[in-house]
């Protein structure tokens, strides 16, 4: 008999008991540990975006500066999920409170130029020739 050592992806806690089978058909796990109050688990998740790696792994796409659709398609995972994973997210703020926060507002400057593009007469030049 094989006895495996199950560790909590939360705590890292041993005291683990099991909480049933999901719909399909895999096992579910409970953590024990205080720390945890109760929190379950599924070691081989059926959807690979509700793994607590691939949510920490949109996360850190997102700081680095990589869009929605972008990160959907690299972790082959519902733009959707990518969504609801950095609503829940509080550590993230746009990053312009945070240059605002950290910079002196008096001496920002700020330049805003409108560009007004005629797109019949582009349209009309490609024509011509």
């Amino acid at each position: 008999m094989i006895t495996q050592v199950l560790h909590c992806p939360y705590c890292q806690g041993v005291n683990i008991v099991k909480n049933g089978k999901t719909p399909q058909g895999k096992q579910r796990y409970q953590c024990r540990e205080q720390v945890c109050e109760g929190r379950t688990f599924i070691l081989n998740y059926a959807y690979q975006g509700q793994s607590r790696k691939v949510k920490q792994q949109i996360v850190d796409m997102a700081l680095n500066g990589s869009g929605i659709r972008d990160t959907a398609r690299v972790l082959h995972i519902s733009t959707s999920t990518v969504i609801k994973e950095l609503k829940k997210q509080t550590q993230l703020q746009p990053v312009n409170l945070l240059m605002l926060k950290q910079s002196d507002c008096e001496s920002i400057v700020v330049n805003i130029c409108v560009a007004k593009l005629d797109l019949m007469t582009i349209g009309m030049e490609s024509k011509k020739r």
